[in-house]
């Protein structure tokens, strides 16, 4: 399992408001982070500012989510 947080793009003008739509939420992907006290820890500080986010981008919320698959490229066959 690894930490993923879950971060919204604010509305222009808003450091409060979430926009809607496609590409209005980013999930961000710590693989170095891989215990449930270790994800919170990141979050605790990204709320508390101690790890400052982008202007434009707010907090929502944090997940422990199993790591993404990669493609296996097909083996070439033996000769």
């Amino acid at each position: 399992m690894i930490c993923t947080l879950l971060l919204c793009a604010l509305v222009a003008g808003s450091g409060t408001e979430c926009q809607r739509g496609p590409g209005a939420y980013e999930l961000v992907e710590l693989d170095h982070i891989r215990t449930a006290a270790g994800c919170k820890r990141v979050a605790d500080d990204v709320r508390s500012g101690a790890l400052p986010l982008p202007a434009n981008l707010r907090f929502v919320s944090r997940q422990m989510l199993p790591p993404k698959e990669t493609p296996k490229e097909p083996q070439e066959a033996k000769r």
